[in-house]
């Protein structure tokens, strides 16, 4: 059975137990062994001695996982070894051998390279310094074997489509601080100094292009004149005073250790209290640290990774990194460790010859890596470009004592993780102290607070309100022209289709307000969605049938939540590429969301088959209202399935799950709307134990905007939030931002037009989906014996973002 990528590693003994799934092969069902060669190359130069050292120990350890848990299962093939045969038995494990080689000089690369050819390696990873490599690539493409490298810029030298980057770009890291400044720390008055360095000129290009990107408004981020200084320069007081005149939010400070280190502490000794960044840390680190003392406190530097980022996969991995080598991992060790991981991947996907595994990740779409997420199929550029697997970054907050606190993620310049604080949306700054007007703008809710839905309506309002009181405590919002605007939620208890019609009605003819928050149910918006478009008033819901906003071509209708065909392919996604589950079978409720839902989780499922074994083998379904599902849980379970995904109304998918257990199922149970309370209370707190679903946010949510909302939510309501809740308290803050950027009668055209907002839920792409879904993220989630919400992984659509292993 094939196991995802992004969860293959299992730990070696105790020491690494925790890792992220496993490579698992079956050798009481294998006929054949066979060794395969790893070829890993380092630098020997002295001044390399303690990164070559981690670039093999990270190696090591997942070889040593791999090899531990006994190898890996190629795939199945006929007896002519042709294509791979979807759902055949697979016949060889392949274990792996690791040979190293070092050189010092660029020649003296070449022989080991060389000599590494000559070995027949399945594939070959390193060395990790740039120098080394210039003008050595080809011989990757020439013997065509697929060389792996933690390169941050592209070698000197021809390139080939067999150079696979498992290193996000200097350039890249440069240019998510930017849009992390701008759009995650709302900053608008910027400082930039830079030194003469090539690298440190070419960052701070990079860092100016999404800053302030070509045709951004002119009331949009101001970035003050860059100063420039030598690269060897040591007195930078002239440079720190010009900076600081300037009065930025926030100064970005790019080149050498040194040059920053000394501009960083003349900005703190001139008395300097706002945010500075240093933008070319990636490799620097150390010696910025070292060179800053006590003045880098607050520093916000992007990095590739840090034994400090704090998603689960990264901790366990340093847990074991630090006990099998006794120090801690660096972010050689980390690209080291991945890369390994997806060689072992792709000789699963594809068999044990260095063509199939260069296809195997040339074409793969998203793989979990302690990084983040590589994406070769999306990252790489086209023809004979050397291929890029990775282009994210993570942006750290340095302490006093250099240690690092992670700040947000990054994959291919998106935010999508910890994306979102509002204490950051300084909504009244640019004008407040020139208003010279005040206006008080109406938001109307419509939704059940009472009745077997009120749950439901009454979260979602008490979201909502929670974000007009921080607004408005501010100071409301500073619009165009000098005016403040505070905002006004009227809330209006609707408990049908018809009252909501009725009273949505006479809102829109009486009193526009800038607009129509809910309703919360998919029922009571379908037969209304021609009300607000109508009177061009925009309306935010959060039921979740894709016809809510592909059905208003205006787009005045915004799906707050994704569709659900979305947490379907999500959900399936998960299920196939990280669990590497092959028997699938579904059911579902003869529905729009059972069909919608079960369309797009097929269709992930056969997509996959080419790379995989996975197949559904089972599919059932009922009407909503249908009370015993003894026959059709007895039909699922003849099939042998490893995992049911299942789509249904909240009691009858509870009764079909207690069916299927009361008939000895042990396999896997997903459910697309676990966190639904009706399905809770049906189910009681032990009965949901174990099951899987899938949800667009929970109170659980490992990043710092969530739990922060959570902490605020509670105390203020004595409850905690759900997904309602959160995507209207975002709402609120969209709709703010577009008063403050065009007024009060700008708030839809700003909103279709905003190519991404930082909301607590995740990261918003109106413009970029078009068509009223302003969001596609998707929280994969496991319950505990208390009906408590774990997070397993987020996605993005079909890819995976955070906690992908």
């Amino acid at each position: 059975m094939r196991k995802g990528f992004s969860a293959r590693l299992m730990a070696i003994g105790a020491v690494c137990a925790f890792l992220l799934g496993a490579l698992a092969a079956r050798p009481t069902q294998a006929q054949n062994r066979e060794t395969l060669i790893l070829a890993l190359l380092s630098s020997a130069a002295e001044s390399d001695v303690v990164s070559s050292r981690h670039f093999v120990q990270g190696a090591q350890l997942a070889l040593e996982i791999v090899n531990s848990n006994g190898g890996v299962r190629g795939p199945a093939r006929p007896a002519d070894n042709a294509t791979p045969v979807p759902n055949a038995r697979r016949n060889t494990i392949y274990t792996f051998s690791l040979q190293t080689r070092s050189a010092a000089t660029q020649t003296e690369m070449r022989t080991a390279l060389q000599a590494s050819v000559e070995a027949k390696p399945i594939a070959m990873i390193g060395p990790q310094i740039p120098s080394l490599l210039d003008n050595n690539l080809d011989l990757a493409g020439t013997n065509r074997i697929l060389h792996l490298v933690g390169l941050p810029n592209e070698p000197a030298g021809p390139s080939n489509a067999f150079i696979l980057r498992m290193r996000s770009s200097s350039e890249n890291l440069a240019r998510d601080l930017g849009n992390y400044l701008t759009t995650q720390r709302f900053f608008r008055v910027i400082g930039t100094a830079s030194d003469n360095s090539a690298r440190g000129r070419a960052d701070l290009t990079a860092f100016e292009r999404a800053a302030r990107p070509a045709g951004a408004a002119a009331n949009a981020v101001r970035l003050a004149p860059a100063v420039t200084y030598d690269q060897t320069a040591t007195d930078l007081t002239t440079q720190a005073k010009t900076l600081y005149d300037e009065n930025p939010e926030a100064i970005a400070i790019f080149g050498t250790p040194q040059t920053a280190a000394a501009l960083v502490r003349e900005l703190r000794n001139r008395g300097y209290a706002g945010v500075i960044a240093y933008g070319s840390a990636e490799g620097n680190l150390s010696e910025f640290t070292s060179r800053g003392g006590s003045a880098v406190a607050n520093v916000i530097v992007p990095l590739v990774w840090s034994p400090d980022a704090q998603d689960a996969g990264s901790r366990r991995f340093t847990q074991a990194y630090q006990a099998r080598f006794g120090e801690l991992p660096t972010s050689e060790s980390a690209i080291a460790f991945d890369s390994v991981a997806a060689v072992a991947a792709a000789v699963e996907i594809g068999g044990g010859s260095p063509q199939a595994v260069r296809n195997a990740l040339a074409t793969s779409g998203a793989i979990g890596g302690l990084q983040g997420v590589y994406n070769p199929s999306l990252f790489s550029g086209t023809g004979t470009t050397n291929l890029r697997a990775m282009d994210g970054a993570i942006l750290f907050r340095l302490t006093a004592e250099g240690k690092a606190f992670e700040e947000a993620r990054y994959s291919g310049g998106f935010c999508s993780r910890r994306c979102a604080d509002t204490r950051f949306q300084n909504l009244t700054a640019p004008n407040a102290p020139t208003a010279t007007a005040a206006r008080t703008v109406p938001i109307a809710f419509l939704a059940p607070q009472t009745g077997l839905d009120g749950e439901i309506g009454r979260r979602a309002l008490h979201g909502a309100q929670l974000a007009v009181n921080e607004i408005n405590s501010q100071g409301g919002v500073a619009a165009p022209n000098g005016v403040r605007v505070t905002l006004d939620l009227r809330d209006f208890n609707v408990t049908s289709a018809e009252q909501f019609g009725v009273t949505a009605r006479t809102i829109l003819t009486s009193a526009p307000p800038v607009a129509i928050l809910g309703p919360t149910l998919t029922g009571m918006a379908l037969p209304n969605l021609n009300l607000a478009p109508n009177a061009r008033v925009p309306q935010f819901v959060t039921g979740t049938a894709a016809v809510l906003s592909n059905s208003d071509p205006t787009r005045f209708i915004f799906q707050l939540r994704p569709a659900d065909a979305t947490w379907a392919t999500a959900l399936a996604s998960y299920l196939v590429n990280i669990r590497g589950y092959t028997r699938l079978a579904v059911a579902w409720a003869t529905t729009t969301y059972g069909q919608d839902s079960v369309a797009a989780f097929t269709s992930v499922v056969t997509r996959f088959r080419d790379l995989t074994d996975a197949r559904i083998v089972a599919n059932t379904s009922h009407p909503v209202t249908a009370t015993d599902f003894t026959a059709e849980a007895q039909t699922l379970i003849s099939a042998d399935p490893e995992a049911i995904a299942i789509w249904s109304a909240p009691e009858a998918a509870a009764r079909l799950i207690k069916a299927l257990r009361a008939q000895g199922y042990e396999g896997e149970i997903a459910y697309g709307a676990l966190e639904n309370p009706d399905f809770l209370r049906a189910m009681g707190e032990e009965g949901v134990e174990g099951l899987l679903g899938v949800t667009s946010w929970f109170a659980g949510a490992q990043d710092a905007a969530s739990a922060e909302f959570v902490r605020n939510y509670r105390a203020t309501y004595g409850e905690l939030p759900d997904s309602h809740a959160v995507a209207y308290y975002d709402a609120v803050y969209m709709i703010a931002n577009a008063i403050k950027n065009g007024g009060p009668t700008a708030v839809q055209p700003f909103i279709a037009q905003l190519p991404r907002f930082a909301g607590v839920q995740g990261e918003y792409r109106p413009a970029i989906y078009n068509n009223g879904q302003l969001s596609a993220t998707v929280f994969i989630v496991r319950a505990d014996a208390r009906g408590n919400l774990s997070e397993i992984a987020r996605y993005e659509g079909a890819t995976c973002l955070n906690n992908c292993r």
